[in-house]
């Protein structure tokens, strides 16, 4: 008889065990079939993008933060605006990704001024005018690389993981005068200024959205969150100045520190930006 119990008992373990194994099984399945929901269209096209694909990205907007803080002067480091990235899926549902922001480019603005030579030896001729010109020139770069996790129901997708990105900012303005510096015309200016160069490292991660507007299309948002180290150099100046005793022209340079401390700072904080895609899956 306690065979028959202990025989009856196994089997009643036994059947729980099992009943438990399909239960969890079949609402692994029925999950697996709700978030497969909508990922293939009628044409028989798969929407979402899977393990061996390529994707190309371009923001659409500007981020809503910059993602280093303002320098002294009030030159910033925007963050990784308007940037292209790219990402490679390890699986379904894994990829890496990274991406690269450039902004290079020369500004040149004029300046309309008296002549001091003309009007001297004219004084009737009030009107007589020259040209200030300042150019400044804007290298700005940023790298960024990251590992992406996703998950999602049908064409609406979630991705998040952790990022790692640089960037490089230096901004040089130089200054040509209409009037050159002579016994007319003394005195000091500054001919170059080599801002203090902004180098940028951060360590974070990022969270977002996309929903697939068709196969292998997909707009979304994403949200950045991250601690950044910020290192800003000195200041380089090239000025001229007319010597009344020699009646030449004297150049010379210098550094100079900046107004937020040494001549190198370290900042420690948490930044954060955000932003809109387009993204094409290859």
């Amino acid at each position: 008889m306690k065979k028959i119990i202990i025989s009856l008992s196994i089997l009643f373990c036994v059947g729980t065990i099992v009943s438990a194994q399909e239960t969890t099984l079949n609402e692994q399945a029925q999950t697996t079939s709700e978030r497969s929901k909508g990922t293939v269209n009628k044409a028989g096209q798969y929407i979402l993008p899977v393990a061996g694909d390529y994707a190309l990205g371009v923001s659409i907007s500007t981020p809503l933060q910059s993602i280093f803080s303002d320098a002294a002067d009030g030159i910033k480091f925007e963050g990784y605006q308007e940037n292209i990235y790219g990402k490679y899926f390890l699986s379904d549902n894994r990829a890496i990704r990274a991406g690269i922001s450039l902004n290079i480019g020369t500004d040149k603005t004029k300046s309309f001024v008296t002549n001091i030579a003309e009007t001297t030896t004219n004084p009737l001729n009030i009107y007589a005018t020259t040209v200030d010109i300042t150019k400044v020139k804007t290298t700005n770069v940023g790298l960024f690389a990251g590992y992406e996790f996703r998950r999602g129901y049908g064409r609406l997708q979630a991705f998040y993981g952790p990022e790692l990105a640089v960037g490089f900012n230096k901004v040089v303005k130089e200054y040509t005068y209409g009037n050159p510096l002579s016994e007319l015309n003394q005195g000091e200016r500054t001919t170059k200024e080599s801002q203090a160069t902004d180098i940028t490292c951060s360590l974070g991660g990022f969270i977002g959205v996309e929903y697939f507007i068709a196969p292998k299309i997909s707009i979304g948002g994403e949200l950045n969150l991250g601690f950044g180290i910020e290192t800003l150099g000195q200041i380089e100046m090239e000025k001229e100045r007319y010597n009344s005793v020699t009646g030449e022209i004297e150049t010379y340079s210098y550094r100079e520190k900046t107004t937020v401390g040494p001549e190198n700072t370290f900042l420690l904080q948490t930044n954060s930006t955000g932003n809109i895609f387009m993204m094409f899956y290859f």
